[in-house]
């Protein structure tokens, strides 16, 4: 009896923890603030391992928003090197450090779309009149599974440079709608319409 009891209260006693795993972007978000951290303290190298970690989503960022692959390649050398002269000055203040990086890849992009004239400027309106007309599709990425990634390229080209930096930054980069909002200097319902309606269109 008093086994029984004891066994009782031993289990009385049995706590169960989930481990719950660091997402991947949180997991990268902490090695590129430790190399921010270490580039910082004069660790000129450890420039090479952030260059290695983004170099691949900020050309693929380049690439939709200026829609040419030889472009967006000098253009990530040229954000790049702009980084390499900011990055003594960053400071973290709350958000990770592709949040800033992408930041001065969507300024630099845009400046590059400005100086050759290419800034497509699209009335919010005639944006909405169209998905209207067109109609809304409740899960407009299940419509999507049928085509290539390069043809999905193509789609998403076609849409207005604010959505199509929208875009990259949330499935490319795996950014939230806060820190988009952050990135683009518009509100989080703004980017979350942005979004709505470029998938509408795709």
């Amino acid at each position: 009896m008093s086994d029984r009891t004891g066994n009782n209260e031993r289990s009385a006693r049995v706590v169960f923890c989930e481990r719950i795993e660091p997402s991947l972007e949180a997991v990268s978000d902490i090695e590129a603030g430790r190399l921010v951290t270490r580039f910082q303290a004069g660790d000129g190298d450890a420039f090479a391992g952030l260059y290695k970690a983004y170099f691949d989503r900020v050309y693929g960022y380049l690439k939709v928003l200026l829609r040419s692959a030889h472009e967006a390649e000098e253009a990530t050398q040229q954000v790049f090197v702009q980084v390499l002269e900011a990055l003594p000055r960053y400071e973290r203040r709350g958000q990770p450090f592709r949040a800033w990086l992408f930041i001065a890849v969507r300024n630099y992009g845009i400046q590059h779309l400005r100086k050759h004239s290419r800034v497509q400027v699209t009335d919010p309106i005639e944006i909405g009149r169209h998905q209207e007309q067109n109609g809304s599709a409740e899960e407009p990425l299940d419509a999507l599974g049928w085509i290539s990634d390069g043809d999905l390229l193509l789609f998403v080209e076609r849409l207005p440079v604010q959505q199509r930096q929208v875009l990259a930054m949330r499935f490319m980069l795996g950014l939230s709608t806060k820190q988009i909002g952050e990135v683009l200097d518009r509100a989080p319902n703004d980017i979350a319409v942005l979004q709505y309606r470029a998938l509408g269109f795709l």
